[in-house]
Protein backbone atom coordinates (compact mmCIF):
# COMPACT_ATOMS: atom_id res chain seq x y z
CA UNK A 1 0.00 0.00 0.00
CA UNK A 2 1.75 3.21 -1.17
CA UNK A 3 1.92 6.46 0.81
CA UNK A 4 -0.71 8.24 -1.32
CA UNK A 5 -3.16 5.38 -0.78
CA UNK A 6 -2.56 5.51 2.97
CA UNK A 7 -3.24 9.26 3.01
CA UNK A 8 -6.48 8.73 1.08
CA UNK A 9 -7.38 6.08 3.63
CA UNK A 10 -6.61 8.46 6.49
CA UNK A 11 -8.90 11.09 4.99
CA UNK A 12 -11.79 8.69 4.40
CA UNK A 13 -11.13 6.93 7.69
CA UNK A 14 -11.46 10.04 9.84
CA UNK A 15 -14.74 10.78 8.07
CA UNK A 16 -16.09 7.29 8.73
CA UNK A 17 -14.93 7.31 12.34
CA UNK A 18 -16.34 10.80 12.88
CA UNK A 19 -19.68 9.76 11.38
CA UNK A 20 -19.96 6.52 13.33
CA UNK A 21 -21.48 6.62 16.80
CA UNK A 22 -18.63 5.37 18.97
CA UNK A 23 -18.84 3.21 22.05
CA UNK A 24 -18.78 5.01 25.38
CA UNK A 25 -16.33 4.56 28.24
CA UNK A 26 -18.66 2.36 30.30
CA UNK A 27 -17.67 -1.32 30.20
CA UNK A 28 -21.29 -2.47 30.12
CA UNK A 29 -21.80 -0.76 26.76
CA UNK A 30 -19.55 -3.20 24.91
CA UNK A 31 -20.88 -6.79 24.70
CA UNK A 32 -17.43 -8.36 24.61
CA UNK A 33 -16.82 -11.68 26.23
CA UNK A 34 -16.15 -10.93 29.89
CA UNK A 35 -12.39 -11.42 29.75
CA UNK A 36 -11.71 -8.68 27.22
CA UNK A 37 -13.19 -5.81 29.19
CA UNK A 38 -11.64 -6.55 32.56
CA UNK A 39 -8.29 -5.05 33.58
CA UNK A 40 -6.65 -8.47 33.83
CA UNK A 41 -3.27 -7.81 32.17
CA UNK A 42 -0.30 -6.36 34.05
CA UNK A 43 2.00 -4.71 31.52
CA UNK A 44 5.33 -3.03 32.24
CA UNK A 45 5.83 -0.28 29.68
CA UNK A 46 9.06 -0.48 27.67
CA UNK A 47 10.25 1.65 24.73
CA UNK A 48 9.36 0.39 21.25
CA UNK A 49 11.34 2.52 18.83
CA UNK A 50 9.93 0.89 15.69
CA UNK A 51 6.67 2.86 16.07
CA UNK A 52 8.56 6.16 15.76
CA UNK A 53 10.68 7.89 13.16
CA UNK A 54 9.64 9.20 9.75
CA UNK A 55 6.91 7.22 7.96
CA UNK A 56 8.29 4.35 5.88
CA UNK A 57 6.96 1.14 4.37
CA UNK A 58 8.23 -0.82 7.38
CA UNK A 59 6.82 1.57 9.99
CA UNK A 60 3.51 1.93 8.16
CA UNK A 61 3.12 -1.85 8.12
CA UNK A 62 3.78 -2.08 11.86
CA UNK A 63 1.08 0.51 12.56
CA UNK A 64 -1.32 -1.17 10.12
CA UNK A 65 -1.07 -4.42 12.05
CA UNK A 66 -2.40 -2.78 15.22
CA UNK A 67 -5.92 -2.87 13.74
CA UNK A 68 -7.74 -6.01 12.58
CA UNK A 69 -9.27 -6.48 9.13
CA UNK A 70 -12.43 -4.40 9.22
CA UNK A 71 -10.59 -1.67 11.15
CA UNK A 72 -12.67 -2.20 14.28
CA UNK A 73 -16.04 -1.56 12.58
CA UNK A 74 -18.30 -4.31 13.95
CA UNK A 75 -21.89 -5.50 13.65
CA UNK A 76 -23.98 -5.83 16.81
CA UNK A 77 -27.43 -7.43 17.02
CA UNK A 78 -30.06 -4.75 17.61
CA UNK A 79 -31.00 -6.39 20.92
CA UNK A 80 -27.39 -6.27 22.14
CA UNK A 81 -27.16 -2.57 21.24
CA UNK A 82 -30.34 -1.52 23.04
CA UNK A 83 -28.43 0.59 25.60
CA UNK A 84 -26.07 2.15 23.05
CA UNK A 85 -26.57 5.37 21.07
CA UNK A 86 -28.42 4.89 17.80
CA UNK A 87 -26.15 3.91 14.92
CA UNK A 88 -26.35 2.96 11.25
CA UNK A 89 -27.93 -0.31 10.09
CA UNK A 90 -25.47 -3.04 9.16
CA UNK A 91 -25.12 -3.35 5.36
CA UNK A 92 -25.13 -7.16 5.64
CA UNK A 93 -28.10 -7.39 8.01
CA UNK A 94 -29.95 -4.05 8.09
CA UNK A 95 -33.05 -5.51 9.75
CA UNK A 96 -31.26 -7.24 12.60
CA UNK A 97 -27.92 -5.51 13.26
CA UNK A 98 -26.26 -2.11 13.63
CA UNK A 99 -22.66 -1.05 12.95
CA UNK A 100 -20.41 0.49 15.60
CA UNK A 101 -16.75 1.36 15.91
CA UNK A 102 -14.68 -0.18 18.71
CA UNK A 103 -13.10 2.90 20.24
CA UNK A 104 -9.54 1.64 20.70
CA UNK A 105 -9.11 1.27 16.94
CA UNK A 106 -10.43 4.78 16.36
CA UNK A 107 -7.88 5.96 18.93
CA UNK A 108 -5.04 4.14 17.18
CA UNK A 109 -6.25 5.48 13.84
CA UNK A 110 -6.10 9.04 15.20
CA UNK A 111 -2.67 8.52 16.70
CA UNK A 112 -1.47 7.17 13.37
CA UNK A 113 -2.82 10.25 11.60
CA UNK A 114 -0.93 12.47 14.05
CA UNK A 115 2.19 10.44 13.26
CA UNK A 116 1.83 11.38 9.60
CA UNK A 117 0.90 14.99 10.37
CA UNK A 118 4.07 15.34 12.45
CA UNK A 119 6.06 14.99 9.20
CA UNK A 120 4.71 17.61 6.74
CA UNK A 121 6.16 15.82 3.71
CA UNK A 122 3.97 12.82 4.52
CA UNK A 123 0.73 14.81 4.22
CA UNK A 124 1.74 17.07 1.32
CA UNK A 125 -0.98 15.48 -0.85
CA UNK A 126 -3.68 16.62 1.58
CA UNK A 127 -5.19 20.09 1.67
CA UNK A 128 -3.83 22.16 4.57
CA UNK A 129 -7.33 22.78 5.93
CA UNK A 130 -8.06 19.05 5.88
CA UNK A 131 -4.86 18.29 7.76
CA UNK A 132 -5.67 20.94 10.36
CA UNK A 133 -9.24 19.70 10.79
CA UNK A 134 -8.26 16.04 11.21
CA UNK A 135 -5.29 16.92 13.42
CA UNK A 136 -7.42 19.01 15.78
CA UNK A 137 -10.16 16.37 15.86
CA UNK A 138 -7.63 13.69 16.79
CA UNK A 139 -5.92 15.80 19.45
CA UNK A 140 -9.23 16.59 21.15
CA UNK A 141 -10.49 13.02 20.82
CA UNK A 142 -7.33 11.48 22.31
CA UNK A 143 -7.43 14.07 25.11
CA UNK A 144 -10.96 12.93 26.01
CA UNK A 145 -9.92 9.28 25.86
CA UNK A 146 -7.01 9.84 28.25
CA UNK A 147 -9.20 11.75 30.70
CA UNK A 148 -11.92 9.09 30.43
CA UNK A 149 -9.57 6.26 31.39
CA UNK A 150 -7.48 8.41 33.77
CA UNK A 151 -4.73 5.84 34.42
CA UNK A 152 -3.60 6.36 38.06
CA UNK A 153 -0.38 4.30 37.78
CA UNK A 154 2.61 5.79 39.65
CA UNK A 155 5.58 6.29 37.32
CA UNK A 156 9.18 6.53 38.60
CA UNK A 157 11.13 9.76 38.29
CA UNK A 158 14.79 10.10 37.34
CA UNK A 159 17.15 13.08 37.38
CA UNK A 160 15.97 14.06 33.91
CA UNK A 161 12.25 13.66 34.60
CA UNK A 162 9.57 11.03 33.92
CA UNK A 163 9.56 9.08 30.66
CA UNK A 164 6.82 6.59 31.61
CA UNK A 165 8.95 3.50 31.01
CA UNK A 166 9.37 0.80 33.66
CA UNK A 167 6.02 1.34 35.38
CA UNK A 168 3.60 -1.60 35.52
CA UNK A 169 0.03 -0.80 34.46
CA UNK A 170 -3.20 -2.73 34.89
CA UNK A 171 -4.53 -3.14 31.35
CA UNK A 172 -7.37 -4.62 29.41
CA UNK A 173 -6.42 -7.57 27.19
CA UNK A 174 -5.79 -5.87 23.85
CA UNK A 175 -5.33 -9.18 22.04
CA UNK A 176 -8.79 -10.38 23.10
CA UNK A 177 -10.40 -7.13 21.97
CA UNK A 178 -8.47 -7.32 18.67
CA UNK A 179 -9.69 -10.87 18.05
CA UNK A 180 -13.27 -10.04 19.08
CA UNK A 181 -13.38 -7.08 16.69
CA UNK A 182 -12.07 -9.30 13.90
CA UNK A 183 -14.66 -12.00 14.54
CA UNK A 184 -17.51 -9.45 14.61
CA UNK A 185 -16.25 -7.20 11.80
CA UNK A 186 -18.61 -5.68 9.26
CA UNK A 187 -17.19 -6.76 5.91
CA UNK A 188 -19.04 -4.17 3.84
CA UNK A 189 -18.17 -1.07 5.86
CA UNK A 190 -14.93 0.64 4.91
CA UNK A 191 -13.07 2.15 7.81
CA UNK A 192 -9.59 3.62 7.58
CA UNK A 193 -8.68 1.36 4.66
CA UNK A 194 -5.66 -0.02 6.51
CA UNK A 195 -6.63 -3.57 5.63
CA UNK A 196 -5.20 -2.93 2.18
CA UNK A 197 -6.81 -6.04 0.71
CA UNK A 198 -5.55 -8.21 3.56
CA UNK A 199 -8.30 -10.81 3.85
CA UNK A 200 -6.88 -13.08 6.51
CA UNK A 201 -6.57 -12.46 10.20
CA UNK A 202 -3.16 -11.69 11.64
CA UNK A 203 -3.49 -13.64 14.92
CA UNK A 204 -3.32 -11.34 17.89
CA UNK A 205 -0.48 -13.33 19.45
CA UNK A 206 1.66 -12.57 16.39
CA UNK A 207 0.91 -8.88 16.44
CA UNK A 208 3.92 -7.79 18.47
CA UNK A 209 7.36 -7.29 17.05
CA UNK A 210 9.44 -7.89 20.16
CA UNK A 211 11.15 -11.13 20.95
CA UNK A 212 11.06 -12.61 24.42
CA UNK A 213 8.59 -11.75 27.19
CA UNK A 214 5.61 -9.62 26.23
CA UNK A 215 6.46 -6.44 28.14
CA UNK A 216 5.10 -3.09 27.15
CA UNK A 217 2.57 -2.47 24.42
CA UNK A 218 4.48 -3.92 21.50
CA UNK A 219 1.55 -5.99 20.20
Amino acid sequence: MDRAAILRSLKSGVHVWSSTILLRCLDKDLPLESGGMQYTSRVTFQPHSYYGGPPSNKTDEIWKRLSPPGDGIVELPIAAAKNLPESLPAPNNPETALVYGVSVFHQLHCLNFLRFAYYPSSVKDMDEEEVAFHRDHCLDYIRQVLMCHADPTFEPMSEVGINGMGATHQCRDFDKIFSWAYEHRSNKVRGSGYTGGRLTHTPADLNHFDEGPHTGHGH
